[in-house]
């Protein structure tokens, strides 16, 4: 009699949601044995018709800028059980590649405050300025501007605003003068930005 050994692979990714860069992907391997005869593969020394084999890996994502997806490759091997079947060309091999999606998720955040409250006219306060990458991609050419004291990037160490690693923070203490005529309360706002790429 004949035999028709055949084997299929289908790899696929096994996440809901696209993986952030730098994160761990996981992947489903399954192989089925679509012959007629019992194939010896890696997981099972007897691989009977018709049946099925499923097994997961991992793969990291690129933390690298653009990244857009993590792939994963995988071949299977399954060879003629030599005690069932004659000496002959007996191996055959399948492969399969899946890719998950990679997402960025940037987010920057920046806290104040100030080291002397109530003040009065005249008084000179210090504010501590903080600036946070709270994302999973590094942040590049940050601005820190307030509407009352302007940019205040000349405040920070130099570089420290060129680029702004994932959960980095840096601070800077700023002065200033209580203005006469000043509203009751005085506030300002201090508004960030940042660019996921370099120039």
């Amino acid at each position: 009699d004949l035999i028709h050994p055949a084997m299929t692979i289908e790899a696929s990714c096994n996440e809901s949601e696209p993986v952030p860069p730098g994160g761990t992907a996981e992947f489903a391997i399954t192989v089925e044995n679509t012959g007629d005869c019992n194939l010896v593969i890696p997981t099972d020394s007897s691989f009977v018709p018709g049946e099925t084999h499923t097994w997961y890996v991992t793969e990291v994502a690129s933390s690298a800028p653009g990244t857009e997806e993590v792939c994963h490759s995988e071949c299977v091997t399954g060879t003629l059980d030599p005690e069932l079947y004659c000496e002959m060309p007996n191996e055959g091999t399948v492969c399969d590649t899946a890719c998950c999606p990679v997402e960025e998720n940037p987010c920057i955040d920046v806290t104040k405050e100030v080291d002397c409250e109530p003040s009065k006219f005249g008084d000179e306060v210090v504010y501590e300025v903080c600036v946070i990458n709270c994302g999973d991609v590094p942040l590049y050419d940050i601005t820190v501007v307030d509407d009352v004291m302007g940019d205040l990037a000349g405040y920070f160490a130099a570089g420290e605003l060129d680029e702004l690693a994932v959960g980095a923070t840096v601070c800077a203490d700023v002065p200033y003068t209580i203005p006469e005529g000043a509203d009751d309360p005085h506030t300002n706002t201090v508004t960030v930005t940042g660019d996921t790429e370099t120039d």
